[in-house]
């Protein structure tokens, strides 16, 4: 059992920039420390280099800081942020640094209705992107989302949705076609340490997809409801922080 609270790393969705989280991280903050990353494919200066592969360096550089200072992490993905989220944390569990007799190590890692993508597969897999997306705007390479309230902010507080919605940002399209490494969902050592947070009003990644992605995976998946679309950290913050302390108390009881 540990006793040092983990830190939350939060790996946000395409995009969406951290700020669009402040309202949950404010809340989340007040019972574990909580620290950000940012895509390289959000914005990008090169469009052509900003890959699944790129964010995912990214974002284990992070991770590997954290835990070289002896941080235990739970990672909370949502939407895209699954893919480099769960290929950052493979091979850092807790358990392989205790083996290695390390502190620190990955205890668990949480998708908020974030893609479940196999090694070797992209995002789209071949397919066309949403239609509520529009490719190759503002530039070639990179996408944006025209009107996302009703797509990902149905539910939230109109003024909430207004003001999230003009801060997001282009994202690269290379980022969505380009392979998914090895995911920390098919390691061992995570067995019993994943969740997932079904939302279950989402318009961006409907609950049957939620639900198809978790049966495909093959693993097993702690699963939690929320009645959200799908951004529950606008529409419903103090819920999904009660959800995420429950899943940390349940990654936290587990024997290394």
């Amino acid at each position: 059992m540990t006793t040092q609270k983990p830190t939350f790393l939060l790996v946000h969705g395409a995009w969406h920039p951290p700020s669009c989280y402040q309202t949950l991280i404010t809340t989340l903050s007040s019972s574990f420390p909580v620290k950000t990353i940012t895509h390289l494919s959000l914005n990008p200066s090169d469009p052509q280099t900003a890959t699944c592969s790129a964010d995912t360096n990214t974002l284990r550089s992070t991770l590997l800081s954290l835990l070289s200072a002896g941080k235990e992490v739970i990672l909370l993905t949502h939407s895209y942020g699954g893919i480099p989220g769960h290929a950052a944390a493979h091979g850092l569990s807790r358990q392989i640094y205790a083996r290695a007799g390390k502190p620190g190590g990955v205890i668990g890692v949480i998708n908020m209705a974030a893609f479940i993508i196999p090694e070797g597969q992209s995002l789209l897999a071949g397919e066309e992107n949403a239609a509520w997306i529009k490719e190759d705007d503002p530039s070639p390479g990179i996408c944006t989302v025209p009107f996302p309230i009703p797509v990902f902010y149905q539910d939230a507080p109109p003024e909430t949705a207004l003001a999230v919605s003009s801060s997001l940002l282009p994202h690269s399209i290379l980022s969505f076609n380009s392979p998914s490494p090895a995911p920390a969902w098919k390691d061992p050592e995570f067995v019993g340490r994943l969740a997932y947070i079904r939302c279950m009003q989402d318009r961006a990644i409907p609950a049957s997809m939620q639900d198809l992605m978790i049966k495909d995976s093959g693993v097993e998946w702690v699963v939690r409801d929320i009645d959200a679309g799908h951004s529950p950290f606008l529409s419903r913050p103090e819920e999904l922080s009660d959800i995420l302390k429950e899943l940390a108390e349940i990654f936290g009881r587990k024997d290394v």
